[in-house]
């Protein structure tokens, strides 16, 4: 996701939707203290977990990144489905472009939360 010389929020959001596409939101597949080697074996999971592991691709890559958690906007706009997360706590993640500051990242819905 992170060829040489691509700018970092490319690289970035290459990751997202690698995860995106990638990985199934499945409430049922994992529980709090379940282990990143798990979801990467079952390719399934929740926020946290498609969360957790965007964090460390990217810290892996010497990047800042931190976790995020909070609530999504839960009334998608006209002709938009909602998002997965809507109506109860979710997490993503920040990564620090240099350029822009702290520029967040969804990976379990492929979008940037504004």
């Amino acid at each position: 996701c992170f060829p040489p010389g691509e700018p970092l929020l490319l690289g970035t959001q290459a990751l997202m939707e690698k995860i995106f596409s990638e990985f199934t939101f499945d409430a049922e597949a994992t529980q709090v203290a379940t282990p990143l080697v798990e979801v990467l074996e079952r390719r399934r999971g929740v926020c946290q977990d498609f969360a957790h592991l965007m964090l460390a691709c990217l810290r892996s890559r010497g990047l800042a990144a931190r976790y995020i958690s909070g609530y999504l906007l839960t009334q998608p706009p006209p002709g938009q489905p909602r998002l997965i997360g809507a109506d109860a706590s979710h997490a993503w993640v920040s990564v620090f472009c240099p350029v822009s500051g702290w520029v967040d990242f969804d990976p379990t819905n492929n979008v940037q939360p504004a």
